[in-house]
């Protein structure tokens, strides 16, 4: 296993990418902007070079990119976030705060981010009951609860423990349902998946 060729794989930084939006005049903030296009790449959707950046404007609600800056960053956000999902090796990664934002704003975004895989996933056609597994349908209903979390969230170590557990779950649960509605394209370079099927999220997290 290389770490060299792990490291090169790093989604932009969440608050520079988080300035190029305001700047740009965008109405979703970065989270729900990744999870939609997380959410499209689950349902099996895929974007060619040349239509990406036009998907990306109407996500943000603007009518063009203008900013080179910003443009190097969606075209990362894209490869990226195919290569993590589609690699097989669990190094998945959401777009939102760093830990050292505070508990509400990480709970806000992680809520965002579930919001906008669900609703892309749903608009691209993704499965449903009959053609996904019942920990991915848990996972599914799951995620509809957490994109409801409002930004209420305190700062002692057991609700940050319980965000950490919630974050994972989410992370695991998102390549699950990729990998069970994208069966031709994990593992593409050979790494083993009997470990997310063996292993998947636990289903009914939320109570």
């Amino acid at each position: 296993m290389s770490s060299l060729d792990h490291s090169e794989q790093l989604l932009p930084d969440f608050d520079g990418l988080a300035n190029l939006f305001v700047q740009a005049g965008a109405f979703c903030s970065p989270a729900e902007f990744h999870g939609s296009l997380c959410g499209h790449l689950a349902a099996g959707g895929r974007y060619e070079p040349t239509t990406w950046l036009a998907a990306a404007t109407e996500l943000m609600e603007i009518t063009e990119v203008r900013d080179e800056s910003l443009v190097s960053a969606l075209q990362s956000i894209y490869q990226v976030s195919l290569e993590q999902l589609s690699n097989g090796r669990f190094e998945f990664s959401l777009l939102v705060p760093e830990d050292e934002a505070p508990m509400s704003v990480r709970a806000e975004a992680l809520g965002q981010w579930c919001h906008g895989f669900l609703s892309s996933y749903g608009i691209a056609g993704g499965g449903v009951e009959g053609q996904l597994s019942e920990d991915a349908l848990d996972a599914i209903q799951d995620m509809v609860q957490i994109s409801q979390i409002a930004a209420e969230s305190g700062e002692d170590e057991g609700e940050e423990a319980d965000f950490v557990e919630v974050f994972e779950y989410v992370r695991m649960s998102a390549m699950l349902i990729f990998s069970e509605c994208n069966t031709d394209s994990v593992g593409a370079n050979g790494e083993d998946q009997s470990e997310l099927e063996q292993n998947p999220p636990a289903g009914k997290l939320l109570h």
